[in-house]
């Protein structure tokens, strides 16, 4: 069948020589060689087959057809997310055979997305299967290995297992489908270290008490279809390291095995992807702060009598994205720019204190000829600055104004204008133009 994505490439990498002692004669292996551009998946796989065994690397596409597994063959994709086998409304989207494996495929569109045939021994890892009548059929005398697949939105049931049927179902994350999570009819499953979690008539059939190692929790998924998983997710480091079929690495390609809740142990997560922290970290550097803002704010000139002791105060509220863990004496950076002057309290400049019940940063220096002082309070959701020494006639006189204030790298900001509300013979004060609107941390209002 056609595909929608072409030309493509195909890759066969022999990766079995047959003893004297095989049942099928079978031509001399090369180590590797390569196909070329195939029309289908399935005439790559037809070529591996001929070549007594191999695998098949299919770059990222869509594929539109229906595919037959061989003995001894290995259908490997790119990435999970973006290789994908559409049965286009066929029967099946894969079909099994013995010793042979598929990872790193999203599979949908059929009846059946695999369909284990009687005595298929199929390996299934790293793959979303979404989309189809039933995730995975297992037929009668199958027995195939199951291992850190994704199988979610079937209409049916996420894995039936027929009479007779024996798979080893581990490390999966099966959650969201029409009926049940895994469905057995006098079938003999072995079901350990999997997530079945919110389907629809019920996580199995019949029903029955799992194994311990299993669990029944919101997997935590990133979501909007992203299916990696979020740090608070109950699967990172709840698979087990003896799974059969355990890939090296993830649908991602990324490494297998990491210790994603940092405990100091290496556990495999469940399901396709495997969480990973540096990755993770990275993301979190530039995460937006949950929220950042402006609630109060006030200038005094107080130059006309002779005072040094100009003004400006401003005081808010903030709050840090769940998730996000950073040490405030050296990860944090504030910039305030007040009348195109830029006032840096660099990172490394804050330090930590503790009293009693309370836990907070500040940091009291001399920046560029002005006194800051500042106090950051992660815990109670809030913070102020005071600045001491800044030109403050210009600002008190002038009708608007604007400072923007940002807290570590992109974590947050806020602006805001004021205008002149007070001006007497010896002192000038400014105040908002208007009050800006408390959108998080709404228990500080007093602060106002």
């Amino acid at each position: 069948m056609e595909k929608t994505r072409k030309p493509f490439l195909i890759a066969i990498a022999g990766i079995v020589a047959l003893s004297m002692l095989a049942v099928m004669p079978a031509p001399v292996l090369a180590d590797t060689f390569n196909a070329g551009d195939y029309p289908t998946i399935q005439e790559a796989i037809e070529e591996a087959y001929k070549a007594g065994g191999g695998t098949v690397l299919v770059a990222p596409g869509t594929y539109n057809e229906s595919i037959v597994m061989k003995l001894g063959v290995t259908l490997q994709g790119s990435d999970a997310d973006e290789t994908i086998i559409d049965g286009s409304g066929n029967t099946y989207a894969v079909q099994g055979a013995s010793n042979s494996t598929i990872s790193g495929f999203t599979i949908t569109g059929s009846s059946y997305g695999i369909y284990n045939d009687p005595n298929s021994t199929m390996t299934i890892t790293n793959n979303i299967i979404t989309g189809n009548n039933y995730g995975i059929y297992n037929a009668s005398s199958s027995s195939p290995t199951i291992t850190n697949n994704i199988i979610t939105a079937n209409e049916y049931s996420g894995i039936y297992n027929a009479s007779s049927s024996s798979p080893t179902i581990t490390n999966n994350i099966i959650t969201g489908n029409g009926w049940y999570g895994i469905h057995s009819l006098g079938a003999s499953p072995q079901i350990e270290h999997n997530d079945v979690f919110g389907n629809m008539l019920g996580d199995y059939y019949p029903p029955t008490s799992p194994p311990a190692s299993n669990i029944s929790m919101d997997p935590k998924f990133a979501g909007n279809g992203d299916y990696h998983l979020q740090g608070e997710s109950p699967c990172i480091d709840s698979g087990t390291n003896e799974a059969l079929g355990l890939p090296e690495t993830d649908a991602d390609g990324n490494p297998r095995i990491v210790d994603g809740d940092g405990d100091g142990k290496l556990i495999v997560d469940m399901g396709a992807f495997e969480y990973q922290v540096e990755a993770a970290k990275d993301d979190k550097a530039n995460m937006p702060m949950e929220c950042f803002e402006v609630n109060y704010m006030k200038v005094i000139d107080r130059t006309r009598y002779g005072a040094k002791r100009d003004k400006i105060e401003i005081r808010g509220s903030l709050k840090v994205a769940d998730g996000v863990t950073f040490n405030p004496e050296d990860d944090v950076t504030v910039i305030m720019t007040i009348n195109d002057k830029e006032i840096t309290v660099p990172a490394g400049s804050l330090k930590e204190k503790h009293f009693l019940w309370l836990h907070y940063c500040c940091f009291r220096g001399d920046i560029d000829g002005v006194r800051v002082n500042m106090h950051l309070d992660f815990n109670r959701c809030r913070w102020w600055v005071k600045i001491y020494g800044l030109e403050a006639s210009d600002l008190v006189q002038s009708e608007t104004a604007t400072v923007k204030l940002d807290i570590g790298e992109n974590a947050g900001d806020d602006s805001f204008e004021w205008t002149k509300r007070w001006e007497g013979r010896r002192m000038g004060f400014a105040r908002f133009t208007e009050w800006p609107p408390i959108r998080c941390c709404g228990r500080w209002w007093w602060w106002r």
